[in-house]
């Protein structure tokens, strides 16, 4: 308790102290103020960047997540589309080269 009067004790007058030189050289005081006016600017936008910037990418994370959900349930039925498309296109490239065969031997018939 004794320490922490003593520091505010010390506090004070160091703060009454200055307050001569502000009263004296408007210059002094002029610059004082604007320094006090930056860094408190720079402590508030810092919050709010901080802040803010938190909930968006906590709003990022989620909308990424309910991104990734919708495209699993999509997935599954895109998966059966593309495999019975596969299964179409193996089945059309088997009758193409029946019928390519076929005409080969066709046209080699006609041409004996």
């Amino acid at each position: 308790m004794i320490i922490y009067t003593l520091s505010q004790y010390f506090y004070q007058l160091f703060t009454m102290l200055l307050c001569g030189i502000w009263i004296r050289y408007k210059l002094a005081a002029a610059l004082f103020l604007t320094i006090v006016f930056l860094w408190a600017s720079h402590n508030g936008a810092t919050y709010y960047i901080d802040h803010y910037g938190k909930n968006f990418e906590k709003e990022v994370d989620r909308l990424r997540l309910e991104v990734e959900n919708l495209q699993q349930k999509l997935q599954p039925d895109s998966d059966a589309v593309i495999s019975d498309a596969s299964v179409n296109d193996k089945d059309y490239l088997n009758v193409n080269r029946d019928e390519d065969f076929d005409d080969s031997s066709s046209v080699s018939s006609k041409s004996d």
